[in-house]
Order: structure tokens, then C-alpha cells, then sequence
């Protein structure tokens, strides 16, 4: 997916010179936001189902939950390299696999992009990481029993998600007051999750 963004605020600066093909967290600020709702949920499967908007409730309850371990990760500068336990998507693809012993093969994939640490998107089943982020993943899943349960009770499985959106064929420029930014996206990905990484707003 292509987009071209425009913002018009004279006050927008970069953060940083953008890189070719800078890759950021995949942190979904909108979900995020909408998740606040969830929480009124009684956590049984006639109060999910009837739920109004309810598929983009479950969505916004699990991106609070993948959100919150990126979170950590993020912290603790884990988000883009491997920790013991980590399963990993293919670049651009569904496919995942993992967890499996860290090497040196398995760090240089990372570090090119060929693949990338995933999150969790909780749901029935259980939980496929293992060690160290098997641990942080169920810290973070007890942390959030409500939405847990709702999550269950709808009757989503466990599934994960990149930790990292690469953003592909990037430019930028000021056209007068326009910071015009063009940049490619893969499926599902949202543009203003790269601006609100790349850009301060005062």
C-alpha cells in the first residue's frame, strides 16, 4: 500500500532525518485509545456478542494487550533483536515460526529485516512463546484479566503480530508550510502510525 500524507502545521518537525526505509514500532494508538471501552464488558459471551461495534471492541482489546507488551519491549530495547522465546514473522508475510534457539543466522535475519519479533494477539489456546518473553507476554496478560476473558469468552485463538513496521520507499519534503511525506505500507498497516513516530507536533 502507497500513501502520501500532508500536514499543514508550521510547528511539525522531524524528529530525526528519515532513514530509507526507517522501520518503527507497530503500535496501534487508535486501537489503543478505543480499548478504554472494552473495559465495561462483563466478561461472558452474551455481553460480548451484544456489545455494540463489537468486532472493532475485540480488535481495540487486543491491540491493548499487543500494545502493552510492546511497550515493555520497547523499554527495555528488546523490540528489534531476538530474546530467548521470541517467535518471528516473515517479512511481508503471515507465516511465523519459533520459537527456536537463537544464532548468529537468526540475529543477521533481524538485523536485515528478513524477519521480525512478534507480539501476541490474544485469544483461546495457548501461548506459543516460551522463556523470557513467554514470561513478560502472561505478566502482561494478567495485568489485563477483563479484556482476557472478553477475548475468550468471543471466541478468538491466539494469533501474533510483527513488533516492527518497516516503511518502505520513504520521502519526505516541505512543499511552503506542507511537510508532504510519501512512504509504502504492508496490508493492515496505518500511516499515522509512522507520522507519530517521525514527527513532533508543538
Amino acid at each position: 500500500m502507497s500513501v502520501e500524507t500532508a500536514s499543514s502545521q508550521r510547528s511539525a518537525s522531524l524528529r530525526s532525518p528519515p532513514t530509507a526505509c526507517p522501520t518503527i514500532s507497530a503500535n496501534n494508538a487508535s486501537d489503543a485509545a478505543a480499548a478504554t471501552s472494552t473495559r465495561r464488558w462483563q466478561c461472558s459471551p452474551a455481553s460480548v456478542s451484544n456489545a455494540p461495534s463489537a468486532s472493532i471492541l475485540l480488535s481495540a482489546a487486543r491491540s491493548e494487550i499487543f500494545n502493552a507488551v510492546l511497550a515493555a519491549r520497547v523499554a527495555d530495547g528488546s523490540w528489534q533483536r531476538a530474546l530467548d522465546g521470541d517467535v518471528f514473522q516473515l517479512d511481508g508475510r503471515s507465516a511465523i515460526f519459533g520459537p527456536e534457539p537463537l544464532s548468529d543466522e537468526l540475529h543477521e535475519r533481524i538485523a536485515r529485516g528478513d524477519i521480525h519479533p512478534t507480539g501476541p494477539m490474544f485469544g483461546r489456546g495457548e501461548l506459543r512463546a516460551t522463556d523470557a518473553v513467554g514470561a513478560l507476554e502472561s505478566a502482561i496478560f494478567d495485568a489485563h484479566p477483563e479484556l482476557c476473558a472478553g477475548l475468550i469468552a468471543a471466541g478468538l485463538d491466539q494469533e501474533r503480530r510483527s513488533l516492527r513496521l518497516p516503511a518502505r520507499d520513504f520521502t519526505c519534503e516541505w512543499n511552503n508550510t506542507d511537510l508532504i511525506a510519501r512512504f509504502s505500507l504492508p496490508a493492515g498497516a496505518y500511516a499515522t502510525t509512522v507520522l507519530r513516530e517521525l514527527v513532533s507536533w508543538g
